[in-house]
């Protein structure tokens, strides 16, 4: 039964940028539902009882220090490229780098040391090469780091929204950024290309995808586990005595299927579908490296706050279920 319900979602499909396009805010089409199932049914709905999302303070870190390189040693460097980068870092510009760019800059260097290594052929050089390779790996992965935990694009992509992801958007631009990322994570040798880096960084920053998702999972899932208790509360005003349908519950369905299925559901699993195409992108994330705890722990409340709205939707279309059940109807035939 709950695969009729998905598929009546989806086969309403045209009638969902109607309603979305009405401006109709998750929001109030919880309270219309409420208040729509305690008239048909006559009975009261409590207030909801709403809890906001935790926020996580925001922290900075620092990269650790660079080795020093004496003249002898910085001579040797010339061949290899090592030398300009050195120059290019000790600029005005070259101190203040964002995070983006320090990537890109230790990413290079990493790879200028690699070059080195190739050409070199006393052992202590090679030695003092292969010390420095270690350290700038360590470096390059503390920089990727900060892209997500110290940058302003990273900084706005979480910044608490009450704005909710829009049916009509398929946040392709963030999901290809979020994707990007991850490949940046997955491969640490890789030089990004700056102007990809920073338009992707863009994206990220503009769409809030992330702070989108979690507002429209955290807010109705509170809603839909309080609405499940109620109903639950409720249950024998929702049974048909014999299979007969009356009158009273063929309302209730009815609201059940303009606002829940039509609306709440469909909304929900827009959010899934998005939500999915980054979860790799997420889970990776949480186990990187060096991160604050404040990424880490926003990260992990978005994975478990969508888990558990999907738990709270099960349990809310069960009820519906045995509903239609007891009652002997087929989702959408009456």
């Amino acid at each position: 039964m709950t695969s009729s319900f998905i598929k009546l979602a989806g086969t309403l499909g045209c009638a969902l940028f109607l309603l979305v396009s009405c401006g109709k805010s998750p929001d109030s089409v919880h309270q219309r539902y409420e208040q729509r199932l305690a008239e048909v049914m006559s009975l009261d709905y409590p207030a909801p009882r709403l809890m906001p999302p935790p926020v996580a303070a925001k922290t900075s870190a620092q990269i650790e220090a660079d080795t020093t390189i004496d003249f002898t040693t910085f001579s040797k460097l010339k061949q290899c490229h090592v030398q300009t980068l050195v120059a290019e870092r000790n600029t005005v510009s070259g101190k203040v780098q964002a995070p983006s760019q320090r990537l890109i800059y230790d990413r290079r260097f990493l790879q200028a040391l690699q070059q080195c290594l190739t050409t070199a052929n006393e052992p202590d050089w090679q030695q003092q090469l292969q010390n420095w390779i270690s350290l700038k790996r360590r470096h390059s992965r503390q920089t990727l780091a900060r892209v997500f935990d110290n940058s302003e694009e990273f900084k706005q992509a979480w910044l608490a929204s009450s704005k909710t992801i829009d049916i009509n958007n398929d946040y392709a631009a963030s999901i290809l950024a979020l994707n990007y990322l991850h490949q940046l994570i997955l491969k640490p040798d890789t030089v990004p290309n700056s102007a990809e880096l920073e338009n992707h960084l863009s994206a990220i920053a503009s769409q809030k995808l992330l702070a989108r998702l979690l507002h429209t999972y955290h807010e109705p899932m509170q809603r839909l586990a309080q609405q499940t208790d109620w109903l639950v509360e409720h249950q024998q005003h929702f049974r048909c005595n014999n299979g007969i349908l009356t009158s009273r519950i063929k309302q209730a369905l009815i609201v059940f299927r303009t606002y829940f299925i039509k609306d709440i559901q469909a909304t929900g699993s827009h959010a899934n579908g998005v939500f999915f195409k980054v979860t790799a992108f997420l889970e990776e994330l949480a186990r990187l490296p060096y991160l604050q705890p404040w990424v880490t722990d926003n990260v992990n409340l978005l994975l478990k706050t969508q888990a558990e709205y999907q738990q709270t939707l099960r349990q809310h279309v069960n009820f519906w279920q045995q509903v239609h059940q007891q009652c002997k109807v087929k989702p959408g035939q009456y």
